[in-house]
């Protein structure tokens, strides 16, 4: 036992030496990374240049940022530095940011919300002029002035994304932006390509929604107009200059949408002025900003289908009851009435689809048009059955007079005793006497009765003859005034795509 315990003691110690040289390994290489010294990839890896390297540098392949490198200020290189190569110093007063945009879709244009999402390629180049600087002597000699595009583009190297924890970065972004995501899967798809002459890619594929303030007065004839600011965040026009990159800094590759027609109008470049406030005191900061407008313009085949023409058909089919009979009025009325409601649900259905606006949209005066022109053939129908059942009401008035006289002579042919038909033969004289006079009351109350019967006749045959005239000749009226209209005042059809910016 004791044997087997001293044998655990110096095999614990073996292995308490192994690794403390195997930790003394690996400090000295990371002292030797922060030192310049690195053989690696990673930082400190000098590669072909590790003799440009010096204490304190970080070195990735031939790409070396100096020790006294800050990523927290915008990069400014000594300019007397420069002047010893013959650099103008007007080259480097700003860093200049160059931004180009690819749109690969359209993904939503959701007018409920007023919101537009849009998957992009988001690419930024800029110099930075430290490593710039930096890397002069590589590049130029006593007779070179600038770097040829052929040596900068076998310059570029792909480097990790962590690469952009070491240098300093644009604060750009999107104004009015609600998201923005990139569609991962195991690493964000980002992109940096550096040169070794201080010439910095960064490109990434995001997804971008956005508010875009929208106008419905003519909807669904509509052309909705979404702008796009590009700017920075914090730092000024006096650090920072952004422009497009040439020749065309923003394309849309794909502008298939279903209900939208898309394109991108322009890109231009302005200023803006901002008052911005520091410890009490108010001050004004004038920034760049990059723009681009994105035109949607609606599709009409869909509202054409789903309800403009259903609304058409609906109000002939309320036309159609003027072919059924007269006598048949109540069967229009019940057609009428069920179209009216039809109609009601759908224009329901189709403002629960729409934006929710304070102001009066073209659909909306569509919608009020077609229930109008359908409740007019109601209310002509219901008129209608008013004049014919006041026509019925007088017919049979004038025959429960006519039954009361017949019974009262009725009455007076019955059989009757000797000394009643005396006494009746004087009140039969009086009686004839007052029918008389009665009947001739009777007849210039029929003949007044029955002009106003013809009249009213002619009234309802006129109504019956004239209504469908009427209408048909009012809504083709409006129809000439409204589609004009429309399609003028929206500026439907002013749709010119512009090469440049978009794929044809």
């Amino acid at each position: 036992m004791k044997f087997l315990f001293v044998l655990f003691i110096i095999f614990s110690l073996f292995c308490f030496s192994a690794g403390k040289k195997h930790s003394s390994h690996h400090v000295t290489k990371r002292q030797a990374i922060v030192d310049g010294e690195g053989d690696g990839d990673g930082p400190g890896d000098a590669g072909g240049d590790a003799g440009r390297a010096r204490k304190g540098d970080r070195v990735f392949g031939d790409i070396v940022i100096p020790a006294s490198y800050t990523k927290m200020e915008v990069p400014s290189y000594n300019k007397s530095k420069l002047g010893q190569y013959g650099i103008p110093d007007d080259d480097f007063k700003k860093l200049e940011i160059h931004v180009r945009v690819l749109i690969r879709s359209i993904g939503d244009v959701d007018e409920l919300n007023e919101e537009i999402t849009v998957e992009m390629d988001f690419v930024a180049s800029w110099v930075d002029t430290v490593l710039y600087g930096e890397n002069i002597p590589l590049f130029l000699s006593e007779s070179e002035t600038s770097l040829s595009d052929d040596a900068l583009v076998k310059s570029f190297r792909t480097m990790d994304p962590a690469f952009l924890r070491y240098i300093w970065k644009p604060d750009l972004f999107i104004e009015n932006v609600v998201s923005i995501t990139r569609p991962a899967i195991i690493v964000q798809p980002i992109k940096v390509l550096v040169s070794k002459y201080g010439v910095i890619v960064f490109s990434t594929r995001i997804t971008v929604k956005m508010d875009c303030e929208m106008e419905f007065h003519y909807y669904p004839a509509d052309t909705q107009k979404c702008d796009f600011n590009i700017r920075s965040y914090s730092h000024t026009q006096q650090e920072l200059s952004l422009f497009w990159s040439e020749p065309v800094g923003v394309f849309v590759s794909d502008r298939d949408e279903h209900n939208f027609d898309i394109q991108v109008s322009k890109q231009q470049k302005f200023n803006i002025t901002e008052e911005e406030s520091l410890i009490g005191e108010s001050y004004k900061e004038v920034y760049d900003v990059l723009q681009f407008t994105i035109l949607a313009r609606r599709s009409l085949s869909y509202h054409m289908i789903q309800t403009y023409l259903p609304s058409i058909f609906f109000i002939v089919i309320t036309w159609l009851c003027f072919l059924i009979p007269v006598t048949m009025v109540e069967a229009r009325i019940g057609i009428a009435m069920t179209t009216l409601l039809t109609l009601t649900s759908m224009f329901s259905s189709v403002r629960e689809n729409t934006p929710i606006v304070s102001y009066i949209k073209a659909i909306d005066i569509w919608m009020v048009a077609c229930i109008f022109f359908v409740f007019s053939t109601l209310l002509e129908f219901t008129l209608l059955v008013f004049m014919r059942h006041a026509d019925h009401e007088e017919e049979d008035t004038d025959d429960v007079k006519k039954d009361k006289n017949e019974i009262e002579l009725e009455q007076m042919e019955m059989p009757m005793l000797p000394k009643q038909r005396v006494d009746m033969d004087d009140e039969l004289d009086g009686f004839f006497i007052r029918l008389r006079k009665l009947r001739k009351r009777k007849e210039k109350k029929n003949i007044s009765r029955s002009k106003v019967l013809l009249k009213r006749k002619e009234q309802a045959l006129s109504l019956e003859q004239y209504a469908f005239l009427m209408f048909f000749l009012t809504f083709l009226g409006f129809n000439l005034i409204y589609w004009p209209w429309l399609l003028i005042q929206s500026d439907y059809f002013n749709w010119t795509v512009d090469e440049k910016f978009n794929q044809i």
